[in-house]
């Protein structure tokens, strides 16, 4: 921030200057704590067998002069195709199949209490209609996971 604000601002103190780059020096040297990967792709994955090893090398030997490049054709596996598409239903079938989960009736109470609980949240609707999507989807996740915290226990929003 302080590299940001320092294009703006004439700051007139050297030690926060000196202190920028000290720190920004140390930092390289920090470790870095990156986003985790979901649990089943750290199972799915075995890093410990993989290892870089040059397999081939050699040189392109191209012709010297003057080439024509053909303009790209319809055909062929570059050119456009109508994909196939499957149908919604078919899809959700399939995904429910694979990672849906049978939900009781207690289960189906609580998300409907917590949509309408979101669906009446002003601050919620304020954040997303004075909002970029992408800062809407923060507040968005916070409520959530407040509301899943409080286990709707706390009285419904004005």
């Amino acid at each position: 921030m302080y590299a940001f604000l320092s294009q703006i601002i004439t700051f007139k103190d050297p030690d926060l200057e000196k202190l920028y780059v000290f720190a920004k020096y140390l930092g390289r040297y920090l470790p870095v704590d990156g986003p985790v990967l979901p649990v089943e792709v750290q199972q799915a994955i075995d890093m410990d067998s993989y290892k870089i090893q040059r397999v081939a090398q050699g040189k392109i030997s191209l012709s010297r002069g003057d080439g024509v490049v053909a303009p790209a054709s319809g055909q062929g596996p570059r050119g456009s195709t109508v994909e196939e598409m499957e149908a919604l239903s078919r899809i959700i079938k399939e995904l429910n199949e694979r990672f849906g989960t049978d939900f009781t009736e207690e289960d189906r109470v609580f998300i409907r209490q917590l949509e309408e609980r979101l669906a009446n949240d002003r601050a919620l609707l304020a954040s997303m209609r004075g909002n970029p999507p992408e800062n809407a989807r923060l507040t968005f996740d916070h409520v959530v996971t407040d509301r899943f915290r409080a286990g709707l226990k706390d009285p419904a929003p004005e």
